[in-house]
């Protein structure tokens, strides 16, 4: 992540890198890998390439709901609001600006990026390009669209019993 981060400022390979954090990082180490140790320690083997995909959608949009309550959150969640951005932490939100350079003042969100001196006004300016790019509303619709993946996925899930499926579609839905 931080290794990524810090080589991948406008980089050609931005987009695969922030995938590569979303799946490797948020995906697998936080969704797919706990639950398939759940599974092991009940001594339970359900391992498909199909559930494989449905819990790294539903890891994928939770990272994107982490990226998008960064910056539309509340910080009684607990999440220090812009975190992302002060920290210069990869996102989806930085990789759709990124991609959208020449649509909007680049060079004011460089200086922002990455900066110990973000204020309420820089964070509301940042916040006024990701909605008039459409890039909040491309990350909202994503999410949904990996949740509606994954819930479908999980219906055709064999040898996973239903309670365990219903368990993963109410997991779907909490995340978004």
């Amino acid at each position: 992540d931080v290794i990524l981060a810090r080589e991948s400022w406008v980089n050609p390979t931005l987009k695969h890198n922030i995938n590569l954090i979303h799946e490797y990082k948020t995906a697998r180490y936080g969704f797919l890998r706990p639950f398939m140790i759940g599974m092991a320690f009940a001594g339970k083997s359900a391992y498909s390439e199909s559930l494989e995909r449905t819990l790294i959608n539903i890891g994928i949009a939770f990272q994107m709901q982490d990226d998008f309550l960064d910056l539309y959150g509340d910080s009684r969640l607990g999440k220090t609001i812009g975190g992302d951005l002060k920290e210069g932490n990869l996102t989806v939100f930085h990789e759709k600006l990124v991609e959208n350079k020449n649509n909007f003042d680049f060079q004011k969100y460089a200086h922002i990026w990455h900066s110990d001196n973000i204020t309420p006004e820089d964070l509301k300016w940042a916040e006024t390009q990701i909605e008039k790019l459409g890039i909040k509303k491309e990350v909202e619709e994503g999410m949904h669209k990996l949740i509606k993946i994954a819930k479908k996925e999980i219906e055709k899930l064999a040898n996973v019993n239903p309670e365990v499926k219903s368990l993963l579609a109410e997991m779907a839905e909490f995340v978004v």
